[in-house]
């Protein structure tokens, strides 16, 4: 039965004094005489949030705090069971005859002042009960859900209060005294902010801590480290980049605050398609012909192909050298033979023999001359045969991928044809706008929840580009000259080069060995100078690029002089000298290291020899790649690279065009689910302010399980995820939910143009994407207003403890439920609607009689028609065979109720109209009440429309017989 009382004075919330406040509930603790817990936990409430409630949740584990009737004393037991366990027939008397006064006396102690002494007994378990509440509201932890700790303190303190009274006076309705609810009045703790301002002011700066994460591929940090400077310049510093930090969430939340209000929802249906602004005229004479052909062609093109092509090359070199060697030789030795002998004699003497001294000198001198010519020649035939055999395999792949999106538009324009037309025609095109129907209802007085949620579309849009998994390609900046022939291999994995070219860069050693052994000439041991060379040869593709003695020995035969080797070739030379003769393990002044000047080819080394007369010098040379064929070849890789960055860019480019066309596709749908898709972002936002977390917990589904990998739910877990979805599903009528879309600019300025080139043809979708802000209004469900203000101040589901009901006012049957999914929030009403003129003879066919019904008499007899409670339901809709109607009176007519409606019963004729209303008992229901007059407004579309001469454009209802 609906309730019949209709309320139109919206009441605005107040607050109740402190006197009114005592008597009218429970106040949880006394400023007085606080708990030593609770003192230190309005110190930690104003310096640490997080260590309040660790304490609490500390306090709620230990024995300290009150989770079970077992931790009272016997002579507590009787008299609290009673009152825990008979909720609904509680008596005082009862209560008071099974309290042991006489022990309890003694644990009672009433001051003078009238008051119970704070370190009495019974306030020392009132303040564990409190206490007890306050942890398990602040933290959420529930040690013993089946123990009701609220109700222990409102049985102490009635007991402690008829201790106060004395038995004998204290005479109260203990339902309504214990039906006073329970305030904690500790607003040092019930104040504090869930995050202090020191833990919250810098946490939009945090970033995701990367603990944990997989780690990169090798390949990830090689390309990195080519990329090592940005082609794409992002420093301009007037271009608006939106803020793509991930941050840490933040936990804050903030208190809502309800409102009682009547709920009014604004309706709106299609009425009509009008014409609005003229969009183009086409003038087209009798004589003229005028042809207008579009085209629009949209084609994927995919091409692949493989080509394979093999090729063995032999060749055979046969050479013949002959070589042909011309030897000089002049030989001319002039030889002097000088012998000098000297000698000297030198004793030393004493007292007895005197000191003496002598000498002798014995010269002989001989000279001889020689000579000679040689004329030497050598003669020697080479024969190198040379086989080359080359096997090419070459494999090409080939595939290509092109989108054509041509529109064609062809004009033909001829005077004086045939056009068969007898007189001059103009064609007229037209906007179409649509005109849409509003009109206020009114559902009742309801608690309201209204706030403001910012870009409510981005969230959609993010998950949307989601689904596109590619990732833009980096334009390469490579610098060329540090791409290094050492890394191929990773060049082939990393970017799949299959058919780079191998360069070997790495350097090619050319060991030479110089040698010497020159006899000592003549007997007088002169200096001697020998000069020799020594041919080497520079790989192909190298060049030399120094030369460096690797290690050297020598002899002397008792040579004297100053000693030196000296080698050089092209630019280059190093050399080993000696100052001192005898020894020459180590040389004194040496040049071992000398740059060449990048010689290639066949080289000469020259060698000159002063006074050594044995030497074995090992030398380096040093050979690396040839500058152009390394350059070549990173150019190579620099243009594969390129190549591929291209190839990478227009896939992208393409997978992002066929994406957006998708994306678009889903902007595309009907309207009414797109106006769901609204309501289901905004719902989304919603519960996110509501609730203040993010979705974030497990709600029982485990994606793979074994042993086969399938989903499967976690059964206690569901069970307890669950309750949130119902309680949040249920407490608040979303399908009432009112919005309001703001512009562009309150949203974040970076997305300002994204926003306005958004485009959809339905014109409310495209304002929810284009929108900066919402406010979204949401009414709680009639019987959930309790809950859901517990909720609001704790953060808690379904009162604290316990599961709802399984009837009563927060309890919503599934029929129920999915009535209202369908958008039925009809009352049905009592007994059924009929219509025959033969009961009510002045009856019109837009009045209905109204059989079996008693709404509108009163119960007291003489039963008689009450002429109120009909006005009640005026204006209100009523439902009469799926169809809707206005009720505009409901009076008493020959002891009949009589509904006038604001039209006619729908019908065809009068037969139809007997068939469907005479004699039958029909059901009806109404709904909500009609608040002001209707209206009509403009929605621009983007249609256009020829007018023509007859036809015009559909009003609804559209009789489609016609």
């Amino acid at each position: 039965m609906a309730t019949l009382y209709k309320q139109q004075i919206v009441r605005t919330s107040g607050y109740l004094s402190e006197e009114e406040i005592k008597n009218n509930s429970f106040l949880s603790h006394n400023e007085n005489s606080l708990s030593n817990h609770a003192k230190k936990w309005c110190k930690l409430a104003l310096t640490d949030y997080s260590k309040m409630i660790a304490s609490m949740e500390d306090y709620l584990k230990s024995d300290e705090s009150i989770k079970s009737i077992e931790q009272f004393s016997k002579d507590y037991l009787d008299c609290l069971n009673y009152g825990l366990n008979n909720q609904d027939n509680f008596s005082t008397k009862d209560f008071l005859k099974l309290t042991n006064f006489r022990n309890l006396k003694n644990e009672i102690k009433i001051l003078k002042d009238g008051c119970v002494d704070s370190k009495s007994s019974i306030s020392q378990l009132i303040n564990r009960c409190s206490d007890t509440t306050l942890a398990i509201v602040k933290t959420g932890m529930y040690i013993n859900k089946r123990f009701d700790e609220k109700r222990v303190f409102k049985l102490l303190t009635l007991l402690q209060d008829s201790f106060i009274h004395g038995k004998e006076n204290f005479n109260v309705n203990g339902i309504k005294y214990l039906e006073r609810p329970l305030i904690l009045n500790i607003s040092c703790i019930m104040d504090a902010k869930h995050c202090l301002e020191k833990d919250i002011a810098n946490i939009d700066e945090i970033k995701i801590k990367s603990n944990g994460e997989k780690t990169n591929c090798p390949c990830d940090d090689f390309i990195e480290k080519n990329q090592n400077c940005n082609c794409e310049d992002n420093t301009n510093p007037c271009q608006c980049n939106c803020d793509e930090v991930c941050v840490e969430q933040n936990p804050c939340c903030v208190e809502i605050k309800p409102y009682i209000a009547e709920l009014f929802i604004v309706k709106d249906e299609v009425a009509c398609y009008k014409p609005g602004e003229m969009s183009y005229i086409e003038n087209v004479i009798k004589d003229e012909i005028r042809t207008r052909k579009h085209r629009h062609l949209q084609r994927e093109e995919s091409y692949n192909e493989q080509e394979e092509d093999n090729n063995t090359f032999e060749e055979r070199d046969t050479q013949v050298d002959e070589r042909f060697s011309l030897h000089k030789e002049v030989e001319k030795v002039v030889e002097t033979d000088l012998s000098i002998d000297a000698g000297a004699t030198y004793s030393y003497g004493n007292e007895k023999t005197p000191t003496t001294f002598t000498a002798s000198l014995d010269v002989s001198y001989n000279q001889s001359k020689k000579d000679a010519r040689k004329i030497v020649q050598d003669e020697s035939k080479n024969v190198i045969t040379k086989a080359i055999k080359r096997v090419e395999n070459k494999v090409r792949t080939l595939t290509s991928r092109r989108m054509i999106n041509e529109i064609e538009e062809k004009n033909k324009h001829v005077f004086g044809g045939n056009t068969g037309a007898t007189e001059d025609m103009s064609r007229q095109f037209y906007f179409v706008n649509q005109e849409r129907k509003g009109q206020v209802y009114s559902h009742g007085m309801r608690e309201i929840l209204d706030f403001y949620i910012p870009d409510p579309s981005l969230r959609l849009k993010s998950i949307l580009e989601k689904e596109f998994e590619l990732k833009k390609p980096i334009k390469p900046c490579i610098e060329i000259e540090k791409i290094n022939p050492r890394d191929y291999l990773k060049y082939v994995q990393c970017y799949g080069f299959n058919d780079l070219e191998i360069l070997n860069a790495e350097p090619k050693i050319l060991k030479l060995f110089v040698k010497g052994d020159n006899p000592v000439v003549g007997k007088n041991k002169e200096q001697f100078t020998i000069n020799e060379t020594q041919t080497f040869v520079v790989p192909d593709g190298y060049i030399a690029t120094e030369i460096k003695i690797d290690g050297y020995n020598s002899t002397h035969r008792d040579q004297e002089f100053w000693s030196k080797v000296f080698m050089a070739v092209g630019s280059g030379n190093v050399y080993l000298e000696h100052n001192d003769g005898h020894s020459w393990s180590t040389a004194n002044n040496t040049k071992l290291v000398s740059p060449l000047n990048n010689l290639e080819g066949t080289n000469t080394l020259s060698i000159t020899n002063w006074n050594v007369t044995t030497y074995n010098i090992t030398l380096n040379i040093k050979c690396v790649p040839h500058p152009s064929k390394l350059l070549k070849w990173q150019l190579d890789v620099f243009n594969k690279i390129m190549d591929k960055y291209n190839k990478d860019l227009e896939a992208y480019n393409q997978a992002f065009e066929k994406f957006q066309q998708n994306k678009q596709d889903k902007f595309n749908k009907n309207p009414f689910m797109l106006s769901i898709t609204i309501q289901e972002q905004l719902k989304h936002s919603a519960l996110e302010y509501i609730t203040c977390q993010f979705f974030d917990d497990k709600n029982g589904m485990r994606n793979k399980v074994k042993p086969c990998g399938l989903p499967q739910m976690v059964i206690p877990e569901t069970a307890e995820f669950a309750k949130k979805v119902r309680f949040f599903e249920q407490a608040f009528e979303w399908k009432f939910m009112s919005y309001m879309l703001y512009p562009y600019f309150w949203a974040s300025k970076c997305s300002w143009e994204d926003k306005l080139n958004e485009e959809t043809p339905n014109g409310l979708f495209q304002k929810f994407l284009q929108s900066g802000y919402a406010r979204v209004s949401i009414s709680v469900r009639p019987g959930y207003e309790a809950l859901v203000n517990h909720f609001l101040e704790t953060k808690q589901i379904w009162g604290g403890s316990g599961v709802p009901p399984l009837s009563g006012a927060t309890y919503l049957p599934i029929y129920q439920e999915i009535k209202e999914s369908k958008d039925n929030f009809n009352s049905d009403r009592n007994g059924f609607l009929t219509w025959d003129n033969s009961i009510v003879t002045s009856l019109l066919k837009d009045e209905i009689i109204l059989k079996n019904n008693s709404d509108y008499y009163d119960v007291i007899s003489p039963f008689s028609f009450n002429q109120t409670k009909a006005d009640v339901d005026k204006d209100r809709e009523i439902f009469i065979d799926c169809i809707r109607y206005r009720i505009v009176s409901i009076q008493e007519v020959n002891g009949e109720v009589v509904i006038k409606l604001d039209k006619e019963l729908e019908h065809k004729d009068q037969a139809d109209f007997d068939n469907l209303y005479l004699n039958k008992n029909i059901l009806w229901s109404t709904g909500a009440l009609f608040v002001g007059a209707s209206w009509k407004f403009i929605v621009p579309t983007s249609l256009t429309w020829l007018r023509q001469e007859s036809g015009c454009l559909p009003c609804y209802p559209i009789n489609c017989e016609k």
